[in-house]
Order: C-alpha cells, then structure tokens, then sequence
C-alpha cells in the first residue's frame, strides 16, 4: 500500500498504481491508469463517436456508451476509471476540453 500523499500525486510514473480520483484532476501526465494500446483505441472510437454524432461536444456519460459500443465482442469495456485517465490524455494533447461533463472535440 502506497501512501497517497501531496508529493505522490505529482511524482513520476514510475511507482503509480492506479488511484482512485487521480486521474479526474487529470495529473496523471503519463497516461496512468490506460494502457498505451487501450489509449489508442480509445482515441480512435472516441474519433468516431464525434464523426457519427455529428456534432463537436458530446455528454461524458454517452461518450463513454458510445465508445463501449464500438469495441469488439472480445474487447474488455473501459470502465470509468480507465476512460477518464483517457480522456485527461486526450485533453492533455489538445485532442478534447472537458466543461461540466461535456466532452468538447478540439483537435
């Protein structure tokens, strides 16, 4: 068990679990709590959401439907945790603005 202290949430990848609510702030700048292949298929689904909805700002709690409904049968859904360490790399990159659960496609 790892002491989740000031210092811990601004240290390196290097010892990082996934801990709960880090990754909503979205200081995880190393993508913790996603893979880098779960990320990339995100990124890719969550493309596609906007494309099909036609629109530049989705809901948060429909994205993430949106985007479990576009992976494969033997894909694992993301779950809530590992879709906002997603979407906090995404905002990161520019790729998306998150205001009051709204997704905003930036990029």
């Amino acid at each position: 068990a790892m002491a989740a202290n000031a210092s811990g949430a601004a240290a390196s990848a290097s010892g990082s679990k996934r801990r709960r609510g880090e990754a909503f702030a979205g200081q995880e700048g190393e993508g913790g709590g996603i893979s880098a292949a779960r990320f990339k298929s995100m990124q890719t689904l969550v493309a596609r959401s906007f494309a099909t909805s036609g629109g530049a700002e989705l809901p948060r709690g429909e994205l993430l439907e949106k985007v479990n409904a576009g992976l494969s049968a033997a894909e694992t859904r993301f779950s809530q945790e590992e879709f906002s360490a997603g979407l906090a790399r995404l905002e990161a990159q520019n790729k998306v603005m998150i205001i009051d659960d709204e997704v905003h496609q930036v990029g």
